[in-house]
């Protein structure tokens, strides 16, 4: 029983120190490239294929950690359709800030969306 209450209490605390939701946690190197990979759209180009709706999670997750930013949420979106062959990002928008929400273990939350696209030459 000593052993059962132990197993929960560090599985409680080991939830207590990251988020419930994705975040990558990139660096500034995969950062650059993934920007460099995939131009952000404010307009959709002429010839291009949608391959998938995308979302990223921006989370400052404790009071010693970085405040959460669009940027960040949006360097996740570049990542994530870089991953995906995209060359493209369209239709991004991010949700107002959000603090202290429970339910994803952040002090401030942003999350951003956005379509990762194929541009034809």
């Amino acid at each position: 029983m000593e052993r059962l209450a132990l197993v929960i209490g560090c599985a409680v605390l080991a939830g207590a120190c990251s988020p419930f939701v994705e975040v990558l946690r990139l660096d500034d190197d995969v950062r650059a490239r993934a920007r460099a990979e995939v131009k952000q759209y404010s307009e959709l180009p002429a010839s291009y294929t949608a391959i998938k709706d995308l979302e990223a999670t921006s989370c400052q997750f404790g009071l010693s950690h970085p405040k959460a930013t669009n940027q960040d949420a949006i360097d996740q979106l570049h990542f994530k359709a870089s991953r995906l062959g995209a060359n493209g990002l369209a239709n991004v928008f991010c949700d107002t800030p959000g603090t202290f929400d429970l339910g994803k273990n952040c002090w401030t939350s942003i999350k951003c969306r956005g379509t990762a696209i194929k541009v034809a030459p």
